[in-house]
């Protein structure tokens, strides 16, 4: 997981690095939000920092590795099957709403998921929406390699990075949690 978070450090430092503005030698840049130079060493460790709440101390033996796993673009490509199968499922719903409960106390009302999977299986526009999502945003792939002995698998994990139009912008990660997406 920090492995991701360094990645995606070093793909924004290396817009600064394309930029050639306020870079040294040493590979630390000035910032204007902080005085002096922030070290790539210190923006990774930030990285890493601004993370440790959402992990148990025991997560905290891992290794900072970005060489073998860059990210590489990444383009969204939804399986047609997938998709008709979405629209079967939804176009299937059978409602239950026996009305015994005050709305949203046990989750929505019946009588709303069927009319959203109604729209689901005959309106919704996979495809335009794919199109869009595609070309509004920059997409990244990248392999998360095992970090520890909690963490014995390597993780496939796909993310966005959108550069600033400005040159003294500082990289920021924006986070989210499941089941949401960044797209909200």
């Amino acid at each position: 997981m920090f492995s991701l978070y360094a990645n995606m450090v070093n793909l924004c430092r290396s817009d600064l690095l394309s930029r050639k503005k306020d870079i040294y030698e040493d590979g630390s840049w000035k910032c204007s939000t902080f005085p002096g130079r922030m070290s790539g060493h210190m923006v990774r460790y930030l990285a890493v920092i601004s993370l440790l709440p959402a992990f148990e101390t025991s997560a905290l033996n891992v290794r900072i590795s970005v060489s073998t796993y860059e990210p590489r673009p990444y383009t969204v490509a939804a399986n047609e099957t997938l998709i008709k199968q979405a629209r079967l499922k939804a176009g299937d719903f059978c409602s239950s709403d026996t009305g015994s409960t005050p709305a949203w106390l046990d989750g929505p009302l019946a009588s709303d998921v069927a009319s959203f999977a109604q729209w689901w299986a005959d309106q919704y526009d996979w495809t335009t929406t794919q199109a869009v999502i595609n070309a509004n945003f920059s997409y990244f792939y990248t392999i998360v390699p095992p970090q520890s002995t909690n963490y014995t698998e390597p993780v496939d994990l796909q993310f966005i990075h959108q550069q600033s139009s400005r040159d003294d912008a500082i990289p920021i990660p924006f986070l989210h949690g499941w089941p949401s997406t960044s797209l909200e």
